[in-house]
């Protein structure tokens, strides 16, 4: 039997206290107390460290800048896929910190290599910058992929809401680009619109992500003087790309540290 129109979405055991600590009211001192208070609290939301895995934070050093990697290597016994991962936060929030448990977790069940990126965020920055950092990011995996012990011809990229089309908007980079050749894509829960009214956003019963977040995102990425408007046809054609839904993400296991 369906679920009624009225039904709130089925949490994951584990879910209620995540939701809890992102539905708080945010610390005063705008978006950058709000990072703050998020990569504090991340500590206690993360994938347990599987045996065998190392975690590794690194550095990509380039002419105005330098961003940082969080590596995950499930072990060195054998030569491994790839995933340059992009997290999600509205283009705005979110860190290799409070995404670390989900990029452990994907590491994990993947097998492969994951690489988190801490691309520049809006406001202080513009989308044009978060692609810019994206694409680097996917650049430098692909010319360190024998000292990460990497198959160049299985490296994808991935990300989660926002980072999801990060995700894509990097494919279509390395496609027009000539950049690295990519196996896959694996979008989780992707923003693909910006569009304000559309149906999708008005009726979601998301108990994290509220219509009034969204729009805020969208208002951020618009405004942004230097955004390169998303262009998103052809990406599945150039590399294949695996989805997972929202509501399927809400139903599974949440494992916080004890």
């Amino acid at each position: 039997m369906a679920e009624p129109e009225t039904a709130p979405p089925v949490l994951a055991e584990g879910m209620d206290a995540y939701v809890a600590l992102f539905t708080a009211a945010r610390p005063a001192g705008g978006p950058s107390a709000a990072r703050l208070a998020g990569d504090l609290a991340a500590r206690g939301f993360s994938w347990p460290c599987p045996a065998g895995m190392s975690i590794t934070t690194s550095f990509i050093v380039g002419d105005d800048h330098e961003m940082a990697v969080r590596i995950y290597h499930p072990g060195r016994d054998q030569t491994r896929a790839a995933l340059c991962y992009y997290h999600g936060g509205g283009f705005s929030m979110g860190s290799i910190e409070t995404y670390d448990g989900l990029a452990t977790a994907l590491s994990e069940m993947t097998g492969a290599v994951v690489v988190s990126v801490q691309y520049r965020r809006l406001p202080e920055s513009s989308a044009r910058a978060a692609q810019e950092d994206c694409y680097r990011a996917l650049c430098w995996l692909a010319q360190h992929a024998g000292i990460l012990g990497v198959d160049p011809l299985r490296i994808g990229v991935a990300g989660d809401s926002a980072g999801a089309m990060l995700a894509v908007t990097t494919a279509l980079a390395a496609r027009d680009r000539g950049g690295p050749a990519l196996c896959c894509q694996a979008l989780l829960y992707g923003v693909f619109s910006l569009e304000r009214e559309r149906p999708a956003y008005r009726t979601a019963k998301d108990p994290v992500l509220t219509i009034d977040k969204v729009q805020g995102f969208i208002d951020l990425y618009t405004a942004s003087a230097k955004a390169t408007p998303a262009r998103l046809s052809g990406a599945a054609r150039y590399a294949r790309s695996f989805r997972v839904a929202a509501r399927r993400a809400y139903r599974r296991r949440i494992r916080p540290v004890a």
